[in-house]
């Protein structure tokens, strides 16, 4: 396994005619990457992907090599200028996963480079490929998603044992609750909720709890299933090298009850929760036999189905926030593969590993979520931010798990 290279201060490339940044970039640093062992050669055609999601923080090219189904590299970019935070937490998490897990952990990106070019970072990767674990997939064989996705957690590296995890419920709950009371004041049905919460989450808070790995976002389209038949991820950028054990799974298992059942509608998404994690919810017993794989006591369970859905609609506000802001002071470059370079403000620190481990508070995920908004950045406004957190199916399921008496 090759670590990914440190990133470092380079001078902006000047295009090719016809040629786009991310061209340049791989142009620039082809023998230094050994893009020719990674099956490219000297042509090759780039298709540039924006992803729709709201949250979404990059554009995302594909390299081709010639008549090449498959793509050879994956290379990232932000969508708006000096927002590096998210590529570097994606290479910063890859590589920690690929030391802490090392052959254990099948299916996920490798990174190539992280390089910062005027304040835009670029983060080069290996792809993922195979057909889509979309809702259709799922709904067509239920049994073998699921399979799927507990062999893929089960393999996920422990990263602190539970004797050594002091501290693990004010960095992987509270704190994450804490920002989203900041983000929205005054909101008493928040508030409340954020309480009861608490008050719920008690015996949880009293256990000895190990820290795990956690990708945070598994669910359509970052699932694929690969050549061998085994599922891959992508999209690191939220996860967390100290995560809660069972907040994959849960989240995982939702997203097959919500495609088992074709749950795209509120209420249908609640009622896919009730069939899954309700008292006789199927989902409980691939979720209690993942629990005492981890050595934790398995009558947790419902107080951690209920902390993975309020740690992961804490985390929605910030990422708003941080994704609808214009970075202060920096004018808007140039979209993302045009030719010239993008202006932007100081360059960003170097990007390695350990980076966003050693800056929490800088980290937008749910195991040590920020209890205020990036510097340089304006949140967007309390209106807009109250309503993607209303709106939020993850808010949604985190009320019904606290409220409805199901768990």
């Amino acid at each position: 396994m090759r670590t990914p290279r440190k990133a470092t201060a380079t001078p902006f490339p000047v295009l090719a005619a016809g040629g786009s940044f991310i061209d340049a970039v791989l142009r620039g640093h082809y023998d230094e990457w050994d893009l020719a062992g990674l099956g490219l050669g000297r042509d090759w055609t780039t298709v540039f992907i924006t992803p729709q999601f709201t949250t979404s923080r990059h554009v995302v090219a594909l390299i081709f090599a010639p008549g090449a189904r498959q793509p050879s590299l994956v290379v990232k970019v932000p969508r708006c200028p000096g927002d590096n935070e998210g590529v570097l937490r994606e290479a910063d998490m890859l590589w920690q996963l690929g030391v802490l897990g090392g052959d254990q952990v099948e299916g996920v990106p490798r990174v190539v480079a992280a390089l910062d070019l005027s304040g835009h970072t670029v983060l080069v990767e290996t792809p993922l490929t195979g057909p889509a674990l979309d809702p259709d997939r799922v709904a067509a064989d239920l049994p073998v998603a699921v399979a799927l996705g507990v062999d893929f957690i089960d393999s996920l590296p422990c990263t602190r044992p539970a004797a050594g995890n002091e501290g693990w419920y004010e960095r992987t709950v509270q704190r994450p609750l804490q920002a989203l009371e900041l983000l929205l004041p005054g909101e008493d049905e928040l508030a409340d909720l954020v309480g009861r919460t608490h008050e719920a989450l008690e015996p949880l808070r009293l256990a000895q709890l190990p820290s795990v790995f956690e990708h945070a976002d598994l669910s359509h389209p970052n699932l694929l299933i690969g050549p061998a038949g085994r599922l891959q991820v992508m999209d690191w950028e939220r996860a967390s090298a100290y995560g809660l054990p069972g907040h994959d799974l849960t989240f995982y298992l939702q997203y097959l009850s919500e495609s088992a059942e074709q749950a795209f509608e509120r209420p249908a998404q609640l009622a896919a929760f009730d069939t899954a994690f309700g008292r006789d919810g199927w989902a409980r017993e691939p979720l209690r036999q993942h629990l005492v794989r981890r050595d934790i006591d398995p009558a947790l369970l419902p107080a951690l189905v209920l902390a993975t859905w309020a740690r992961s609609a804490s985390t929605l506000a910030f990422r708003l926030a941080a994704e609808s802001a214009e970075p202060v002071g920096q004018a808007q470059g140039a979209e993302a593969g045009r030719g010239g370079a993008v202006p932007g403000g100081p360059e960003v620190q170097a990007a390695q590993p350990g980076a966003a481990a050693d800056h929490p508070a800088h980290a937008v995920d749910a195991g040590a979520g920020p209890v205020s908004a990036p510097a340089g950045h304006a949140p967007c406004g309390p209106a807009e931010v109250r309503q993607a957190v209303f709106g939020d199916r993850d808010f949604w399921l985190w009320r019904h798990a606290a409220t409805a008496g199901v768990l």
